[in-house]
């Protein structure tokens, strides 16, 4: 992935972008999801760029036929080159979701983010809670 800017008071931004993932079933009902990455994204108001990687721990489980939860972790660290920021997000998040027919799934969800920033205007803590109702037909 290579970056580059029109302006020349810019430098050219360039790295590997990667991904690595595994899925582990102990069980034929339960799965655990480990993954990495890093890349180079979009800035979000300082620097040329974002440097990022990230670290995802999931486990899905199923205790019954048709009820689930999942379970989520992760963590991403964010540089900016040309600037000194430096930011470090967690997520944790854990959801439920019922089958109550083949067409028809209920499913509830907390998610917890915090953003900790060198640059106090970026940093964050956000709570959401969803229903979701999912209909086929």
């Amino acid at each position: 992935n290579i970056r580059t800017f029109d302006s020349d008071q810019r430098e050219t931004e360039g790295g590997l972008d990667w991904e690595i993932g595994m899925d582990w079933r102990p069980k034929s009902y339960s799965t655990v999801h480990v993954a990495t990455s890093s890349s180079i994204a979009e800035t979000n108001g300082t620097g040329d760029a974002i440097d990022q990687s990230n670290v995802i721990l999931s486990w899905e489980h199923f205790w019954k036929e048709r009820f689930s939860t999942t379970l989520n972790l992760g963590y991403q660290g964010s540089t900016f080159p040309t600037d000194s920021r430096e930011d470090k997000s967690y997520l944790m998040g854990v959801s439920a979701d019922y089958a109550f027919r083949r067409w028809l799934n209920l499913g509830a969800e907390y998610r917890r983010s915090t953003v900790d920033s060198t640059d106090a205007v970026f940093s964050s803590d956000q709570n959401i809670f969803e229903v979701t109702v999912d209909l086929v037909l």
